[in-house]
Order: C-alpha cells, then structure tokens, then sequence
C-alpha cells in the first residue's frame, strides 16, 4: 500500500488457545491399561480324548475252514454241471444221422 509516511499497521494480536485438560482423559488412559495387565488370557484347554476302543479278536481258522468247505462245495458242482469232452464227441446224436449218400460218394469222382 503505498501510503506516505505512515506507519505499518500493527499485527493483530497472538491469542492463545486455552490448553485442553487432559487430566481426565490420561486417568481413563490409566485406568484400562491397569484392566489390561490384569486380565491374563487362558490358554485353551484340549477337548477330553476318546476311549480307546479294545479290538475284538477274530478267529481265521474258523474262517478259512468254512471258506474251504464253500470253495469245495462250489468247485464240485461245477465239475458235476461240466461235461467231459469224451461225452460230448463221442456219444453226440449228429454221427447217428448220417447219410450213406454222403458218406459213399466223392466230390471229385463224379459220381452219384
């Protein structure tokens, strides 16, 4: 501003603030910090182990004797529904069948 002579205008003045009580504030601090310290916190507790149950013993030789009576009960009807190969060849209805005009000419002689 460009006046003559004049004098600076003065600054205003610096007025403080008023400074917040923390009285109260740092006793609420305290006081859960105190809370804090007291209260441990429990370790966990592991749930209670289950009964260990006893195995009850088999007995294999029972077992494997009734499995051997099945087995050979089972291998004996099979044999008996088998037929052998002598039954089937020999003794099949289709040799009886034959015809003699099959069986007394040829192909290849020509004649009938």
């Amino acid at each position: 501003m460009g006046g003559k002579g004049g004098k600076a205008p003065a600054p205003p003045p610096v007025t403080k603030s008023p400074e917040p009580d923390l009285g109260p504030m740092l006793a609420m601090m305290q006081q859960m910090i105190g809370v804090m310290g007291q209260q441990q916190p429990l370790p966990p507790q592991l749930p209670p182990l289950p009964e260990i149950q006893k195995v009850i013993p088999i007995d294999f030789g029972e077992r494997i004797e009734g499995l051997r009576e099945r087995m050979s009960a089972s291998f004996n009807a099979a044999q008996s529904k088998q037929k052998g190969r002598s039954d089937t060849v020999l003794t099949s209805s289709l040799l009886d069948e034959e015809d003699d005009v099959t069986t007394n000419s040829s192909l290849l002689s020509g004649s009938t």
